[in-house]
């Protein structure tokens, strides 16, 4: 095993401080973020000074919290910088503002938030106030909205109600006031492929959105959508199968409910316990114009339902045909031996005649009451 590299403690324990504040949704009292990183207010504040002149951290001269500051976001807007696909949509923006004549600006999820990471202006462009590293709302932004749409829902769930909170409470029309509203406007973005808001941001401007996704990566494989489908599938074929083949019907049935139990087992390993949303989420705009959609997911208490449901129908199906044929076995067992000894009875009685044993001219005669005591026999 190799030994563990020496290195500077309380540079370690210093950024105890900076990951508080990154995993804060906003500025942070002293008492707060002290204890946020496990140590003393005192020994926090020694740290947060030396943090302020190096620019990571700033604070508020008006409420005395404290959050990151300049040098903290140009190390994230470098971090984002170098990642492939920002370097790659970087390259492409010139060309892209060349040919529409407006202002762009690249977006990418942040802890906190849609952020934007390069902006490329137009010499037609109106002046907004907007700058690198501004996190856009979900809500009022066109940026926001496209992330909200297609984000997972854990990871947007808490922002979005925070926001819906705070438009209740400045009671701003221009919003979506509940979340079922929310669901129907994010559902629209999906269906159009796009988001556009118009004065809701900055007064006089009206930003289009569209989201970016990696066109080699397939899409994702959703087991809820296979115990969903394989069922209704295995049945038609079911139902349009010859009733005298019951046997390949049976071995059909079996295929089917074991690529549905199968789909059970991988969907329980690949659930993730800490999160308390639905997962495995299927969305789909049904009657747009009635505003009818239908959703599936999958929440703790219905887990072990649907891996139960999985598991136990390729059982019964084969339990029910080895059960049934044995049944039929035994019910035939007793009439096959009844049969074969009356056949007996009779070739013996033929044999006997023919040699005699019960004199010349003797008619054979067969009494049901003597059949039945060889066929009991």
């Amino acid at each position: 095993m190799d030994k563990e590299r020496a290195g500077i403690q309380s540079v370690e324990v210093g950024f105890l401080l900076l990951e508080g504040l990154t995993r804060s949704r906003g500025p942070l009292m002293l008492k707060d973020l002290a204890a946020s990183a496990g140590m003393s207010a005192a020994k926090a504040h020694r740290y947060l000074v030396s943090f302020q002149r190096l620019g990571l951290v700033v604070q508020d001269s008006r409420t005395a919290h404290y959050d990151l500051g300049p040098a903290a976001l140009k190390l994230g807007l470098a971090s984002l910088s170098r990642l492939d696909a920002v370097r790659l949509a970087r390259e492409r923006m010139p060309a892209l503002m060349q040919t529409i004549g407006h202002t762009l600006a690249l977006a990418v999820w942040g802890n906190r938030g849609p952020t934007i990471v390069h902006w490329e202006e137009s010499s037609q462009a109106v002046t907004a106030s907007l700058r690198l590293g501004d996190v856009m709302p979900l809500l009022s932004s066109a940026t926001g909205r496209c992330f909200a749409a297609h984000m997972p829902r854990e990871a947007v769930a808490p922002l979005l109600q925070d926001e819906l909170a705070q438009a209740a409470k400045l009671r701003r029309t221009d919003l979506p006031p509940t979340a079922a509203a929310v669901d129907t406007l994010l559902t629209e973005v999906r269906t159009h492929g796009s988001a556009r808001v118009v004065d809701t941001l900055l007064p006089g401007i009206v930003p289009l959105c569209a989201p970016v996704f990696a066109a080699a990566t397939a899409a994702p494989f959703n087991p809820l959508l296979v115990m969903i489908l394989v069922p209704l599938i295995g049945a038609a074929v079911v139902a349009l199968m010859p009733k005298a083949r019951a046997d390949l019907v049976r071995q059909v049935a079996v295929v089917f409910s074991l690529i549905s139990g199968a789909s059970s087992l991988y969907l329980l390993s690949e659930f993730v316990t800490k999160q308390g949303d639905f997962q495995f989420e299927l969305r789909h705009a049904w009657m747009k114009s009635f505003g009818i959609s239908w959703h599936f997911g999958v929440d703790g208490i219905s887990l072990f339902l649907l891996v139960l449901t999985g598991v136990l129908f390729p059982l019964a199906i084969v339990a029910v045909v080895t059960v049934a044929g044995a049944i039929i076995t035994l019910l035939m067992r007793p009439q096959y031996t009844a049969t074969a000894r009356i056949e007996i009875a009779r070739e013996q009685e033929e044999t006997r005649l023919r040699r005699g044993t019960r004199g010349k001219g003797r008619q054979i005669h067969y009494h049901d009451e003597e059949l039945s005591r060889a066929g009991q026999g």
